[in-house]
């Protein structure tokens, strides 16, 4: 491979890089900074004393007058069953969850293994042998297997998972009425990407070396031989998180903001607290949309206490 087409790739891939954190900071930062939302309203929330059995402070007489207990470890724990186990699929779909687990965990495998792989280059670079070998220490040996058994498991179980969920979506009745052509093109497109890695591990690169290698000319912008596959698999990596930002999977990083912002957020509305300011601000703004019981241009101050079923027209005569 000649060197302009080396660095061809080592640009594309940082640049892919860089591109997902600005991406995901972006859209962090927009949320974090949206408007208070509409309160859902759904119980119980885990951080409540007794929330196993439903329930909120709200049901408590004069509540306003004590000190609400907050466990925030226990939201904790949930987001971490809930990404780590699917557990909310497992009580509502278990059939889908079957498929739908593998697959996610996969994600995750694939993208340890390039964590792992990238950290393995970076040891490289200060001369750490990360191998099997006797003069290798423990922590380049940890390095080693846990990038390969993060990308062996990864791959396999992806490509296996990746069929079952285009299997999944195209015979199932129910879920076949969700589906649409973008959604399939992801699911194939998935498979690609965990197939390439497949080929990389079995015919080309057994122990990764290489493709350590890579990374560790993209970080020091170096020269380096790569086969054909292990170029396909490191573009298709760097397509796949690209790709990711622009479907429902930006969900892995946005979904700590929906849980602790909206879903969770009881913060009452006191007199002269900040929710209260920012409720305010919100009911000063003017409706964008119409419908027979709102009009465009009032304020949600206006709308708020107006009668959904009051006729303005013969109001007004």
């Amino acid at each position: 491979m000649s060197t302009p087409t080396v660095m061809v790739l080592q640009l594309f891939i940082i640049l892919s890089y860089l591109y997902i954190v600005c991406a995901y900071s972006y859209r962090l930062i927009k949320y974090v900074r949206m408007p208070v939302h509409l309160r859902w309203e759904i119980y119980p929330v885990p951080h409540e004393k007794g929330s196993k059995y439903g329930g909120s402070y709200l049901e408590e007489l004069e509540w306003w007058k004590k000190t609400r207990k907050k466990n925030t470890i226990k939201d904790i724990f949930y987001i971490i069953k809930d990404y780590l186990f699917f557990i909310q699929y497992y009580a509502r779909n278990r059939k889908y969850w079957s498929t739908l687990y593998p697959w996610h965990v996969s994600f995750y495998l694939i993208v340890a293994f390039h964590v792992f792989i990238a950290f393995g280059a970076l040891g490289l670079i200060f001369g750490l042998n990360v191998s099997t070998a006797a003069s290798a220490n423990a922590l380049g040996q940890a390095l080693y297997y846990i990038a390969m058994g993060c990308g062996i498991v990864g791959f396999i179980i992806g490509c296996l998972a990746s069929i079952g969920m285009l299997v999944s979506r195209a015979t199932d009745a129910d879920l076949k009425k969700f589906a649409n052509p973008r959604l399939y093109f992801s699911y194939i497109f998935y498979f690609a990407v965990f197939l390439s890695g497949l080929v990389v591990w079995i015919f080309y690169d057994p122990t990764f070396a290489d493709y350590r290698e890579f990374y560790k000319s993209v970080a020091t912008l170096h020269n380096i031989n790569l086969a054909a596959p292990l170029i396909v698999h490191a573009v298709l990596f760097a397509l796949f998180l690209v790709y990711m930002t622009f479907t429902k999977a930006s969900h892995y990083v946005t979904k700590f903001v929906i849980f602790f912002a909206t879903r969770w957020n009881d913060i009452p509305n006191r007199r002269g607290s900040k929710m209260e300011q920012k409720i305010q601000e919100r009911l000063g703004h003017a409706v964008s949309w119409s419908a027979p019981h709102i009009q465009t241009g009032e304020k949600w101050s206006e709308v708020a206490v107006e009668s959904p079923f009051s006729n303005k027209k013969d109001n007004a005569k």
